[in-house]
């Protein structure tokens, strides 16, 4: 298993151009899905620069617009697999509205590099629930299972103490952290899991 967790992908260009180096196939599927209901999205494009700029092709996947049997093509040929920041609910939502949270929890398990930023982490863990305090879970209206994909056991909490979320970071650490394992991670940090365990590495910028 090979997990690239982050708050913020483009505040961690270094370390994920340090992990993706053994990829042999320089080709992404880019599932942008969360940032729908979301009026800022530059992320989005921050992060499309990012794998510009690391020399991989990018195929796009919203999940919400593409019929069942296009996604399961694009995941069942794809070997990295990267999924945006956004509403974490909403995003749960249309995953599981497809049938397509199962579908790649079952492609990380064949081997498959899984990147996920922000909300594209959060939904690693076990349950998703603990980011109603971030996220706005009343824009997906169908969303009664907050179960995540649980392919880690702990349970990130992103943008700690960054602008404009360390108010509701610092509140969910409070109300959480004493029930869930809770990693807290900047904007300059990535969790990183493999087949020997996971570490937190930081990007230093050079002055």
């Amino acid at each position: 298993m090979d997990l690239f967790l982050t708050s913020y992908l483009a505040g961690t260009k270094k370390l994920l151009k340090e992990f993706l180096q053994p990829l042999v196939s320089k080709e992404v599927v880019f599932i942008p899905t969360a940032a729908n209901v979301e009026e800022y999205k530059e992320y989005v494009d921050e992060a499309i620069s990012v794998f510009q700029e690391l020399g991989f092709h990018i195929k796009m996947m919203d999940v919400a617009a593409m019929e069942t049997s296009q996604i399961e093509e694009l995941l069942k040929n794809c070997s990295c697999l990267y999924i945006s920041s956004g509403n974490t609910f909403y995003l749960l939502q249309e995953l599981k509205r497809k049938g397509i949270d199962k579908t790649i929890v079952d492609r990380v398990s064949d081997g498959i590099v899984y990147i996920g930023e922000s909300a594209g982490a959060i939904i690693a863990s076990a349950d998703i629930e603990y980011n109603q305090i971030m996220d706005d879970k009343t824009v997906a209206e169908d969303l009664k299972d907050y179960s995540g994909m649980n392919l880690f056991n702990s349970y990130i909490l992103p943008h700690y103490g960054e602008f404009p979320f360390a108010q509701s970071s610092k509140e969910t650490l409070e109300a959480y952290g004493s029930s869930l394992d809770l990693l807290p991670l900047t904007n300059s940090q990535a969790l990183i899991v493999t087949a020997d365990g996971y570490k937190i590495l930081e990007e230093r910028s050079v002055r």
